[in-house]
């Protein structure tokens, strides 16, 4: 739609002048073709690098960049044929009367002074820019962090965790606890329905998952994050197992949602285990946290066998005799190895009987010595209950023993973060730290990721405009009001409550491009009416009057479609409802900001920038030159020295194309003039 109001808008604007449907057609979209061009460029160099965000954030996203600057490119190239074409065969500007003489209009002037003060006070502009950024920053540094945005799905999930000895039976018993919580609330029609499914998750017969769908969110005055903190505290009374509620999201990104995972990290399991008991403890008189507690796959129950050497000794025995026994009633024992069918087979031996299930069937096995007698196992070793080190996760060449909580009512995960590492502060010895794990660790990765799309975007950006303007004067004016806008949009989210997530980080990359159209819009233009023999004050000033038009209706229009985002409501719309205030809050202020802030960076850097279109001039001067008789067709001209230049032809009038007021006639002033230096700095 932007490329659509960009050259409709001058096509309008050339047949209200006079000219007629074709060449008002024909005239306006080669006059912004380029402009076209440009921006489809910057916003494709924008996007793309969204489809290569690092970890989980690159799965969600890695078609999205690739398909939207498809779409662009698609829609620039029917902007620039099928519109002009439509235009000159259905005239729709054939009713409007020539606007020349007419003088402007109420807002045109008030628009006209309103940028005449901008410019000629640049500092006051820039100092009150900087100061809006300021305020910006400084919400932003409240701002809470999550990988998705808390959303209303209409139901929620309660997983129930044993440990690897829990047996289904007992988790079934367990399971029903969870069942008579919810029956209160049921009854109540808080819920309308709960499913247990007992043994899936893939924890085997250890783990369980219920169900619990609400009623429709229109029947309902409580939210869905709501009733979760509310049976939370009564989960974790259930003994035995672990027991957590948690919302899913609109991404299914897999782990989002469940509050708080992370782990104690350290190099004696002892000693680990120990702090992480106390670190819960603290978190538990703690109201960001809500039934936080150790995870029982950190924790399972193991049966270590210790032999005594000196009594498997005198019965002939020494530990490889034990263990092979052990390994072979346990978990079987290979035999011999065969081959059938040219393929090796290996050939397992396992004990018959009753399957080995209990610690008291380990502690009876027997064992056979040399001379025929079977003792128990228990007569030559002992067996003790402990934590394994190798069911503790090995993390960095620590060992870890993980945690997690569910979070309190109102609380981000950012925040639970934050105080999670400052309690680990009062109450971690040290040489013991924290990893974050599941949606935490995904937050970490995906803020430092989506930083390193920011930087590469605007450096593509840069190099992008400098190519086509072929000066980085003109790249580096339009990459100075980015910063601003990132600003307006930090401004917008922390105005409506929202927070940085993966939507909200989407929408700030893309605010990028839509900000580069804007500026590109203006300086394209100025650049234009330089090269015709305008000087930079009255070229930025003409294009400034003559642009406002489609930039304003470009806003104007992406505001109105980002409206039903933010206006819509119901289950799960809190994704929608952070892109929204993303386009219409920060595209409101980016646009205002780069009405002002454009011209004066045109004014501060163009003159540090090659003449627009000098190269072609150049180019045509020796070109002609050659073929004009200073030198024969096919032989090169004569070589100038360095620091000489072929002269260029004087530059042409400005084409009445533009509608633009020809500049003041004045000649330009001697470098040496002390009295006019304002003057000179325009001309130069």
């Amino acid at each position: 739609m932007d490329d659509a109001i960009v050259v409709d808008e001058n096509i309008m604007r050339k047949r209200k002048s006079g000219m007629g449907g074709f060449a008002a057609a024909a005239s306006g979209t080669i006059e912004v073709f380029f402009a076209v061009i440009s921006t489809t460029a910057t916003l494709a160099a924008v996007i793309i690098p969204i489809s290569f965000l690092p970890g989980q954030a690159g799965g969600v996203f890695s078609e999205f960049g690739f398909v939207l600057a498809f779409a662009v490119t698609l829609s620039s190239i029917t902007e620039l044929t099928l519109a002009p074409v439509l235009f000159a065969l259905l005239d729709p500007g054939k009713t409007l009367t020539s606007a020349d003489g007419a003088a402007p209009g109420v807002l045109v002037r008030g628009f006209d002074r309103v940028m005449d003060l901008a410019i000629r006070t640049p500092l006051l502009v820039l100092s009150v820019a900087i100061g809006f950024a300021m305020i910006a920053m400084g919400a932003a540094m409240t701002l809470p962090s999550a990988v998705t945005p808390v959303e209303g799905r209409r139901f929620f999930l309660v997983q129930a965790r044993g440990a690897s000895d829990t047996t289904t039976d007992y988790l079934d018993t367990q399971v029903a606890l969870v069942e008579d919580i919810l029956a209160p609330r049921r009854e109540r029609g808080q819920i309308e329905t709960v499913q247990s499914i007992i043994g899936g998750g893939g924890g085997g017969g250890t783990s369980a998952f219920i169900v619990v769908r609400l009623p429709d969110w229109a029947e309902r005055d409580f939210t869905q994050q709501e009733l979760i903190g509310q049976i939370s505290g009564q989960l974790a009374s259930i003994p035995g197992v672990e027991v957590s509620a948690r919302s899913t999201n609109s991404l299914n990104i897999r782990g989002a949602g469940g509050g708080l995972s992370f782990a104690v990290t350290g190099t004696n399991l002892a000693n680990v285990t120990e702090a992480a008991g106390r670190l819960v403890a603290a978190m538990a008189q703690d109201d960001t946290f809500v039934n936080p507690q150790l995870s029982n796959n950190s924790v399972n129950a193991q049966l270590e066998v210790t032999v005594d050497d000196s009594a498997a000794g005198d019965m002939g025995l020494d530990g490889s005799d034990v263990s092979s026994v052990v390994r072979a009633m346990v978990q079987g024992d290979v035999a011999v190895s065969v081959f059938s069918d040219d393929v090796e087979v290996d050939v397992n031996v396992v004990p018959g009987g009753q399957p080995i299930d209990d610690p008291s069937d380990i502690a009876t096995m027997p064992i056979r010595l040399e001379n025929g007698v079977y003792v128990p196992l228990s007569s030559v070793a002992t067996l003790d209950m402990v934590v394994s080190e190798a069911q503790i996760k090995p993390l960095g060449g620590a060992l870890t023993v993980s945690l997690q909580a569910n979070l309190g009512e109102g609380v981000d995960l950012s925040t639970a973060m934050d105080r999670v590492l400052a309690l680990s502060k009062e109450v971690l010895p040290e040489g013991l730290g924290i990893t974050f794990a599941g949606e935490a660790a995904t937050l970490s990765d995906s803020q430092g990721g989506i930083y390193m799309v920011f930087g590469v975007a605007l450096i593509v950006v840069l190099l992008v405009l400098a190519a086509q303007f072929e000066s980085f004067a003109s790249g580096v004016i339009i990459i100075m009001t980015v910063p601003f806008g990132l600003a307006a949009a930090l401004l917008a989210i922390s105005i409506t409550d929202g927070s940085l997530n993966y939507f909200s980080q989407i929408g700030r990359v893309m605010l990028i491009g839509v900000m580069a159209k804007n500026g590109i819009l203006i300086v394209e233009f100025a650049n234009q009416l330089r090269e015709a023999g305008g000087n930079i004050d009255s070229a930025i000033r003409s294009a400034l009057r003559l642009r406002i038009r489609p930039v304003m209706m470009t806003m104007v229009s992406t505001v109105f479609v980002g409206l039903p985002l933010i206006l819509t409501s119901g289950a799960g719309t809190q994704a929608r409802i952070a892109v929204g205030w993303v386009i219409v809050g920060g595209l409101g202020f980016v646009t205002v900001l780069t009405l002002f802030l454009t011209p004066i960076f045109y004014l501060w850097i163009a003159v540090w920038g090659a003449a627009p279109g000098g190269a072609a001039q150049r180019l045509k001067a020796e070109v002609e030159g050659a073929v004009g008789g200073r030198g024969t067709p096919g032989q090169s001209p004569p070589e100038q020295p360095p620091s000489q230049t072929p002269p260029l032809k004087q530059p042409p009038q400005p084409s009445p194309q533009f509608d633009a007021p020809a500049p003041k006639s004045h000649k330009p002033p001697k470098a040496s003039h002390p009295s006019r230096p304002r003057a000179l700095r325009r001309d130069a």
